[in-house]
């Protein structure tokens, strides 16, 4: 599944932890269990949490979002989370 995951996420784009679900025929709670693995890993980190770039310094108090081109998804204020693909090999060995 570790492998799965990592396949569909590397090419880019959006993916939902149910859809993934659902592509991969497991639960959503196996997805996320398998998205923490591989963040711990290092194949994938959490963005929009920790390194929120200006939101992080309360940017949307200033004004910030309304240049954002994400903000109507902005994990700071939906509470969703979020990752993003290292760059880390391609072809890990999942035992």
């Amino acid at each position: 599944m570790l492998r799965g995951i990592l396949q569909r996420l590397t090419p880019g784009g959006t993916w939902t932890i149910a859809r993934l679900a659902d592509e991969l025929d497991t639960t959503p709670q196996l997805v996320e269990a398998a998205l923490d693995e591989l963040a711990r890993r290092g194949y994938i980190r959490p963005v929009g949490q920790a390194d929120a770039g200006p939101c992080a310094s309360e940017g949307c108090a200033a004004g910030v979002c309304t240049a954002c081109p994400v903000s109507g998804g902005c994990v700071r204020r939906t509470g969703a989370r979020v990752w993003s693909t290292t760059g880390t090999s391609h072809s890990p060995r999942f035992e």
